[in-house]
């Protein structure tokens, strides 16, 4: 698997922060926890707990730019066991041919759990959130469950599809993980 890295052009701020938490992550209490009625356990995956949050919520109390999804490599609110989900589409979202509710389809919801769970699995290994992240955009894309990562598809997923995501997910950490 071949990836052109993209230069990171962002601010030197947030590569910092991000170097920061992700050098912190370990260091993190471990009793630590959020709840309330914004945050809907899902289910466990690759020993992760899986939660939905109300991005509204979440942008209005914790974290104005918060997007689509996130982990505790890259967020220092967030504990490294979890996975954080959104249930709508920020506001500001790109994506195109949202319901009127902007809500997150099972494929979107799925297809940004597999790229939050392999960027967290490649900085937990110590790959840095820039490489990590496009790492986990070339997946999702490879994983298929929509056509184009800014256009919604609100169709089921059928079992094929559900089976072959594992398959690309692991072929992908085995292929970028640290040595």
């Amino acid at each position: 698997m071949k990836i052109k890295f993209k230069k990171d052009t962002r601010n030197k701020i947030w590569k910092n922060e991000e170097a920061i938490i992700q050098k912190q992550a370990h260091k993190k209490d471990k009793n630590f926890f959020l709840s309330g009625p914004w945050k809907k356990f899902v289910r466990k995956q690759n020993g992760l707990k899986i939660y939905s949050v109300n991005t509204e919520w979440l942008r209005n109390n914790m974290l104005w730019w918060w997007g689509h999804g996130g982990h505790g490599y890259v967020l220092e609110f967030i504990p490294l066991d979890e996975i954080w989900i959104s249930d709508v589409h920020p506001y500001y979202c790109k994506c195109k041919n949202l319901n009127k509710n902007r809500q997150i389809s099972q494929r979107y919801f799925e297809s940004t759990l597999h790229h939050e769970i392999l960027e967290r699995n490649l900085m937990k290994a110590g790959l840095i959130y820039w490489k990590a992240h496009q790492i986990a955009l070339d997946m999702e894309k490879n994983l298929g469950l929509l056509k184009n990562p800014y256009i919604e598809d609100y169709s089921l997923l059928t079992p094929i599809e559900k089976k072959s995501q594992q398959k690309i997910f692991k072929a992908y950490y085995n292929a970028w993980k640290p040595k």
